[in-house]
């Protein structure tokens, strides 16, 4: 079991944590029962403009908070009662040491280099592995003691007990929504804090959009059996990497997610998938494969004319049944907690609504098929009247909030699910 665990979740730039991922970060930490802390980043202070004739331990007086803003002063006090929190002024004491060569280059760009990295690590280390010692041995009569009890959880509830169990209060404020027990979120409010543990996605998030997507780790080299590329590919789907392109997007200046933290992403290969669509032709209805084949011309390229999108538009249905049997989807398993409001958010692109079935004024772009499997084999659910053999789109409507991307599907039966997604209506170019 480990002691000590540093987790450092993401970065800002500029010192301008956005209000509502920070919060739900936050909570999140809470429910691991663990400390949330912030640090400012050491700082690289050159001899020449090093005032260490003034600048003592005994002199320095750190910031009241973090950052150019009031967030972490407001969240801690808001939490502050609550939970462990903790901050860490780097800058502030390197001022002191300045003038020691050891502590003049800690950082490479605005990064701290190796040794930067090792001066924080080891500030951390003394601070938390110190007040354990303190603790054990101010405690070690009784820890001894709790040790030898016939009960193993003696001293495991006793320990939890002097630490702080916020994470248990945590999840009975949720659940009871009482906020005596643990304060009611501010800044992130509903639906994704105030009726949920947390905002539960499948990849690091932009919290002012709560963008989701896959994580996938490439192997270029499609000539390697570890290629997921290549996998990818043979299933009808391109690997799209976003740091080929432009890496910086206006984000990275207003404290949201890095460029450098954008997840890969999955396209459908429609040349592929034109091709299975011709293998159903072939097999279910053949007197419609001569003219749906004519849609390649000498370069190859797609040519989808008016007979082809009419062929594609009359079998919509009955080739969704036929990709899920013949389990051509792709499919991503995620759970849905009991503790929350029961909704999942989904996306398809930038524009993140184009579903098939969702009838939004002004989209036109609805392709793809969506539906859920449950992986204890539930056919139906009575608490929300959920049929799991229908589409998800023919049963939940598609409500969009203010700063979010794509759709948010509400009462969701809480359970573990498979996810099968798949190009449906393939006329759309």
């Amino acid at each position: 079991n480990e002691d000590v665990i540093f987790w450092e979740s993401f970065m800002n730039d500029g010192g301008r944590p956005p209000e509502i991922g920070s919060e739900a970060q936050l909570r999140l930490t809470a429910l691991l029962n663990a400390i949330w802390g912030a640090m400012d980043s050491i700082d690289s202070i050159q001899p020449d403009k090093c005032h260490d004739d003034h600048d003592t331990f005994d002199t320095l007086k750190p910031p009241d908070y973090l950052g150019r803003t009031s967030l972490f002063n407001i969240l801690i006090k808001h939490y502050g009662d609550s939970m462990g929190l903790l901050q860490m002024d780097f800058s502030t004491f390197l001022r002191a040491v300045c003038s020691q060569p050891k502590y003049t280059t800690l950082k490479i760009n605005w990064h701290p280099n190796a040794g930067g990295h090792r001066c924080e690590a080891d500030m951390y280390a003394y601070l938390l592995l110190g007040a354990a010692l303190e603790f054990m041995q101010k405690n070690e009569k009784l820890i001894n003691q709790k040790a030898q009890s016939k009960s193993a959880m003696d001293l495991e509830n006793w320990l939890v007990e002097q630490s702080g169990n916020w994470g248990q209060q945590y999840l009975q404020s949720m659940e009871k929504q009482d906020f005596k027990l643990f304060p009611e979120p501010k800044f992130c409010g509903e639906p994704f804090c105030k009726q949920t543990v947390v905002p539960f996605t499948l990849r690091t998030y932009e919290p002012n959009e709560w963008d989701v997507g896959l994580q996938i780790t490439r192997v270029p080299d499609r000539k390697s059996r570890f290629s997921t590329e290549k996998l990818l590919h043979s299933m009808g789907f391109d690997f799209i990497d976003p740091e080929s392109g432009v890496t910086h997007f206006p984000q990275d200046r207003t404290g949201k997610q890095g460029s450098m933290d954008r997840k890969n992403q999955l396209t459908v290969n429609v040349a592929r998938w034109m091709e299975y669509f011709e293998q159903f032709l072939d097999e279910k209805h053949p007197n419609d494969v001569e003219t749906f084949s004519k849609r390649i011309d000498r370069r190859n390229k797609l040519r989808i004319g008016p007979e082809h999108k009419a062929i594609l538009n009359k079998y919509v249905e009955e080739w969704s049944q036929y990709v899920l049997q013949k389990n051509m989807d792709l499919k991503v398993a995620f759970l849905v907690p009991r503790i929350g409001n029961h909704s999942l958010l989904a996306m398809t692109d930038d524009r993140g609504i184009g579903f098939y079935g969702i009838n939004k004024d002004g989209v036109e772009d609805e392709a793809i098929g969506v539906n859920l499997e449950r992986l204890d084999g539930v056919q139906t659910d009575k608490l929300y009247n959920y049929d799991f053999g229908k589409r998800l789109t023919a049963q939940r409507e598609c409500v969009s909030y203010r700063g979010q991307v794509g759709c948010v599907f509400h009462q969701i039966p809480p359970g573990k699910y498979m996810m099968r997604w798949y190009p449906m209506n393939m006329s759309i170019e």
